[in-house]
């Protein structure tokens, strides 16, 4: 499937597949059971990279349902295209039918037809309405440690809520078990609940984020002059250093957190102390000092001007409608009041995700922020770099480049240059290796050349967030990482779950 042409016309397409290993990869079969996998070069990372997100492939496309659409199985596909209004071709359909090309799982609650082999399966779809059904998987294939086939609940009752604080009510009076990213926002809601002695539980695990937030400037932008200046390691000391972390860890984060750059915890093997902590103090003496070095020049109101006198106004692209996107865009505000007591006006472009998407591909992009979660704990920023490399795709401080890479023929696309080459090609080193030591040594290189380039701005330490649970619900862990590297709920395992005898 990966290699068919008309499913993927830009090559194999999946995450566990580097676009440098992409060319020369192949698969061989051995037996029934057994399975080798060939690359061009060495993938040392290859299974790691399996055991998080990017492993959902090998578990979403089942074959004995899926060949009814592909055209090398069903001579007759063609029947079912023409009955399909929304598919054009087979390959249309099947991608229509399959989890797309990313692995989508929401695939399994639009079509309960398809296998699947997790602990519950579909019994009536996500449609028009609010509500999945779903119930246990006879054929699960995991067991507790006395033999008992898992899961432990029958039946699951999912429901979309439509307001926020509907779904906090509900968890309140003891309605539902258990919400999927709850959010901060109701906090001291659920605490009062608590002490009133709703049935309820609260637990508080730890985000595993490098940062809250990452701050871009897109060294590609189009306007030459901004290119120039975002280029410069001096602008972004200096907008560093005019960003009152504080107030924003108290305003924004409730007081949770700690100013620091992008960077992994202290516990992770690549951690880099000039990384995380370097430009961090909120010193708007130091802040002008840097920016004078840039921008010298001021208009009557006090705002810089670029070298053709205009004001330098830079716009500040925010994704307004992602998980977390509402707390981004107050971030945003609070850093545009900081930035203007250091003479930078900046504009604020609050944008929905779809829009961002179009941007990014345009190369409509200025300065940028997101979240600046991937890689905070243990290994996990040798599985996803995004912060500390050129080119990839989240990291929009070369935004051109990155197009240039995933397609050259992209009329926005720009070859990257030599030391954007040679950083890339110091990560790709790391990943090479065989062993967990060589990694480790090779990786913090990649941290030492990212903390001396300095390409993106952090805010600070995420703190805990919040997840009311149903007092009745069992074998709920008293705290994990919460993060999409480690599959966010389904490190719980909840096919362990049990309702307590009430």
């Amino acid at each position: 499937m990966l290699k068919n042409a008309e499913l993927f016309p830009n090559g194999p397409g999946a995450d566990w597949i580097p676009a440098t290993q992409a060319e020369g990869f192949a698969v061989e079969k051995i037996d029934d059971y057994t399975v080798k996998w060939i690359w061009p070069q060495p993938y040392g990372t290859f299974m790691m990279v399996l055991a998080p997100w990017a492993g959902r492939y090998f578990a979403q496309y089942p074959f004995e349902y899926l060949k009814q659409f592909h055209v090398d199985y069903n001579p007759n596909v063609g029947d079912l295209v023409a009955a399909e209004d929304q598919a054009e071709d087979w390959a249309a359909l099947f991608l229509l039918r399959a989890p797309g090309t990313w692995g989508d799982p929401s695939y399994f609650f639009l079509y309960p037809e398809m296998p699947s082999l997790g602990p519950w399966i579909v019994t009536q779809p996500l449609g028009a309405g609010t509500t999945v059904l779903m119930e246990r998987n006879p054929y699960y294939w995991k067991v507790d440690t006395a033999g008992n086939q898992l899961p432990y609940i029958d039946k699951v009752v999912a429901t979309q809520f439509q307001e926020d604080e509907a779904r906090t009510f509900a968890m309140m009076n003891g309605d539902i078990d258990f919400i999927k990213d709850a959010g901060n926002a109701n906090r001291e809601l659920y605490f009062d609940a608590l002490d009133a002695g709703k049935p309820i539980e609260i637990r508080l695990p730890q985000y595993d984020q490098g940062n809250t937030q990452s701050i871009h400037f897109n060294m590609t932008t189009k306007d030459p002059i901004k290119r120039e200046i975002f280029s410069n390691k001096d602008f972004r000391i200096g907008m560093s250093h005019a960003i009152n972390r504080a107030e924003i860890i108290e305003v924004i984060f409730k007081g949770e957190g700690e100013p620091v750059q992008v960077c992994p915890y202290e516990s992770s093997p690549f951690y880099n102390e000039q990384l995380c902590n370097q430009y961090i103090e909120f010193d708007l003496d130091l802040a002008n000092e840097y920016l004078d070095k840039v921008l010298p020049n001021k208009d009557a109101e006090g705002y810089r001007l670029q070298s053709d006198g205009k004001r330098f106004n830079p716009i500040f692209s925010v994704r307004n409608n992602d998980n977390e996107g509402q707390h981004w865009v107050a971030t945003a505000e609070l850093l545009v009041e900081h930035w203007k007591k250091a003479g930078v006006e900046v504009l604020l472009n609050s944008v929905a995700g779809a829009v961002d998407d179009e941007n990014r591909t345009n190369n409509d992009v200025e300065m940028f922020m997101f979240h600046g979660a991937e890689g905070g704990s243990g290994m996990t920023a040798i599985l996803d770099p995004r912060w500390h490399i050129p080119g990839e795709h989240w990291g929009k401080f070369g935004n051109a480049w990155t197009l240039y890479l995933q397609n050259p023929d992209n009329e926005f696309a720009e070859e990257p240059p030599q030391w954007v080459i040679d950083a890339r090609e110091e990560y790709l080193e790391a990943t090479r290796q065989p062993t967990r030591e060589g990694q480790i040594a090779a990786m913090k290189k990649v941290m030492q050349t990212s903390a001396d380039n300095f390409y993106t701005i952090g805010i600070c330490r995420a703190g805990t967030t919040i997840y009311p649970i149903n007092a009745r619900l069992g074998n709920i862990p008293e705290t994990w990482l919460h993060l999409w590297t480690w599959g966010f709920d389904k490190i719980l395992r909840p096919e362990q779950w049990y309702l307590k005898m009430q």
